[in-house]
C-alpha cells in the first residue's frame, strides 16, 4: 500500500469529478490544464461546501462551484429547476460528499474513512477558496481539494 497523502488525493479529484458530473448530474466536464484559464473571473459568485474526513489521514475536503454551474448541476441532479438557492446549495453539498467519498474509496478501498456531513461555506469562504483541482463545465467551473488538519 502506498502512503495516502493529501497530494495523492488531490491528484485523483479531476477524473472522479468528471465521472460524477457526467453520470449523476448530467453535465459535461473536462480537465483544466495547469496554468490555463477556466473562464472564472474575480467577480464570479461561488457556492461552496466542505466536510471533514477521518481515517488513515484526517483532514478536510472543500469544493466550490461557480453559481451558473451550480444551478446547471442542480437542474440535472433534481431533474428540473431548483426552486431556490438553498436547493442549489444542497446539491453542491451532495456533490462534495460523493466526490470526497469516491476519491477516498478508489485510492484506498481497504481503509475505513468517516465522512462528516457536508456544510455550505459562507459566501466569503467560497469566494476565497481556490482548490488545487479544477474542472471546466459547460456553464462554469468546479474547484476542489483535500486539506490536511
Amino acid at each position: 500500500m502506498r502512503t495516502l497523502t493529501v497530494d495523492r488525493l488531490n491528484a485523483e479529484i479531476e477524473g472522479a469529478a468528471i465521472e460524477i458530473l457526467e453520470t449523476m448530474f448530467f453535465e459535461y466536464a473536462e480537465r483544466v490544464e495547469p496554468g490555463s484559464d477556466t473562464n472564472a473571473s474575480a467577480t464570479d459568485i461561488w457556492i461552496g461546501s466542505g466536510l471533514q474526513f477521518r481515517g488513515e489521514i484526517t483532514g478536510w475536503f472543500r469544493a466550490r462551484v461557480s453559481e451558473s454551474a451550480a444551478i446547471a448541476i442542480a437542474h440535472g441532479f433534481l431533474g428540473g429547476e431548483a426552486d431556490d438557492r438553498s436547493e442549489v446549495e444542497q446539491v453542491v453539498c451532495e456533490l462534495t460528499n460523493v466526490l470526497c467519498g469516491l476519491v477516498l474509496s478508489r485510492l484506498e478501498p481497504a481503509l475505513a474513512f468517516t465522512l462528516e456531513s457536508p456544510e455550505v461555506l459562507s459566501d466569503g469562504d467560497a469566494a476565497s477558496l481556490r482548490g488545487p483541482s479544477r474542472v471546466r463545465l459547460n456553464s462554469g467551473t468546479l474547484e476542489a481539494g483535500f486539506y490536511a488538519d
